[in-house]
């Protein structure tokens, strides 16, 4: 009889080992359910944990401070100046609390871009890993830590890049000089003052969005100089081509446009598509 109660019993702990943390953890995804007290281990002290949990007013079950990142792409294969959208979601346990902040570990040959500071628990969100136009063949990887209270998570991401660079980085350059002198015959001081290098080695190239045959995007990137390039390739006189010049820890924000005689005229700063909702 008491051989019959005691696996009852057994049974009913492993139970509730199993199936508690999924009913408590509500959004949190565990590394092992039965691993209640956290010692990557599943034995029997998971069991005295639960019941003094439930009984003694114990330590709370670990699974309740999992911190769990996810990413629809983790392996991308792409040419040089590619880009490629990514999503991610982050769940957190009960016993943590939102927003959770997120921090990049980039190569130089890497972008994200429109990438979140910060993100609600279960709200995904959505950015552009960009490949330096200038990247050579290999493959890189990027980091992205999720941190709520004192928990953290990672994810990897790897890229594979190869095959030739895009010649978009030709066009966008051009038209980078080509703002630069209507900005020093505007604003002769600007470019002196913030020395923006003239040379094009200097930036890095980035396409944010597939090319089309209609609009083109590139972005250049000097430090904390965001120089975006667009143009619009139509029958005359809907043809255009802008440049945007950004600096958020300046509070900068220049924009010009040259129409079909490559005539230049200064137009209102919109942030660009590739920086429309960046962790600025």
């Amino acid at each position: 009889m008491r051989s019959r109660i005691l696996i009852a019993l057994i049974l009913l702990v492993l139970g509730m080992i199993v199936f508690l943390p999924v009913a408590r953890s509500g959004q949190g995804d565990c590394t092992s359910r039965a691993d209640l007290n956290g010692d990557s281990k599943v034995n029997v002290a998971d069991a005295v944990y639960l019941l003094q949990y439930l009984f003694r007013e114990g330590p709370p079950i670990q699974c309740e401070q999992d911190l769990d990142l996810s990413l629809d792409v983790e392996h991308v294969t792409c040419f040089p100046g590619g880009g490629t959208p990514i999503s991610l979601l982050v769940r957190i346990g009960e016993g943590l609390t939102g927003p959770v902040t997120l921090t990049p570990a980039l190569p130089d040959a890497l972008r994200f871009l429109r990438f979140p500071s910060e993100v609600e628990p279960c709200t995904p969100a959505r950015f552009i890993l960009a490949v330096d136009l200038h990247a050579q063949e290999g493959t890189y990887r990027a980091t992205i830590r999720a941190r709520a209270g004192e928990v953290i998570a990672e994810k990897e991401i790897t890229a594979v890049v190869e095959g030739p660079a895009s010649d978009t980085a030709t066009m966008a350059h051009a038209l980078r000089r080509a703002a630069f002198e209507f900005l020093r015959d505007r604003h002769p001081l600007f470019l002196d003052q913030y020395e923006l290098p003239s040379a094009d080695d200097a930036y890095q190239a980035f396409v944010p969005c597939p090319e089309t045959l209609i609009v083109s995007y590139c972005v250049l990137l000097h430090e904390s100089w965001q120089i975006v390039c667009s143009w619009h390739v139509m029958v005359p006189p809907h043809d255009w081509k802008r440049v945007s010049i950004g600096n958020a820890d300046e509070e900068i924000y220049w924009a010009c446009e040259f129409d079909t005689d490559d005539v230049p005229r200064e137009i209102p700063y919109v942030k660009p598509f590739a920086y429309a909702s960046a962790g600025e």
